[in-house]
């Protein structure tokens, strides 16, 4: 309880759980729609849906091993919330587009993207949050991931309704749309 209390008393904290949330259903939803746009769109085939995912874990490894050498500062909330919004831009372009050569581009870049952002959030986070409560907050974000995932029981009976294709551009919007909200009322709210 004094984690959440000092975590909500804390306006950036609220911020980077609420970003912990939509993370999780987006990156939930689109391992679940993967599957069937993978094999049954795009005719990836299970072998291809492998090397898709393998294609995502190269962009987690290339860009992490990127950011050895460019994390210098500690990042501010307003990069945290863009690296994670922009999450949903390649799979967005995936949905709209599903070829087999774009949709291994697009779990490599947002493989890149999510490592990034993850270290942003990681470098904030230790950052701003007093070593006391630091566990905590941690703690707080990992309950945040695990909330994340409850929309994803509206994923089956979306893809009746809209397919594959739609829920995966609707996830990818949905990110896009609560990145920019949230920049919006990070910039408001800057006195």
């Amino acid at each position: 309880m004094e984690g959440v209390r000092f975590a909500l008393g804390r306006f950036p904290l609220v911020v980077v759980l609420l970003l912990a949330m939509l993370t999780s259903m987006f990156w939930r939803t689109v391992e679940i729609v993967m599957v069937p746009v993978a094999i049954e769109v795009a005719g990836m085939g299970p072998e291809g849906l492998g090397f898709l995912y393998t294609s995502l874990t190269l962009g987690e490894i290339t860009s992490t091993a990127v950011l050895g050498g460019l994390a210098r500062e500690v990042p501010g909330l307003s990069l945290v919330v863009l690296f994670n919004a922009v999450l949903g831009l390649p799979m967005l372009l995936a949905g709209l587009l599903p070829s087999p050569p774009l949709l291994l581009g697009a779990f490599f870049v947002s493989g890149g993207l999510f490592s990034v952002a993850s270290a942003l959030l990681q470098s904030f986070l230790q950052a701003s949050v007093p070593k006391s409560h630091l566990g905590r907050v941690f703690a707080l974000v990992n309950v945040a991931l695990a909330l994340g995932v409850l929309p994803v029981l509206l994923v089956a009976p979306l893809v009746r309704w809209l397919r594959p294709l739609g829920v995966l551009a609707g996830v990818a919007t949905l990110t896009l749309a609560g990145g920019a909200m949230l920049l919006v009322v990070l910039r408001l709210k800057r006195p």
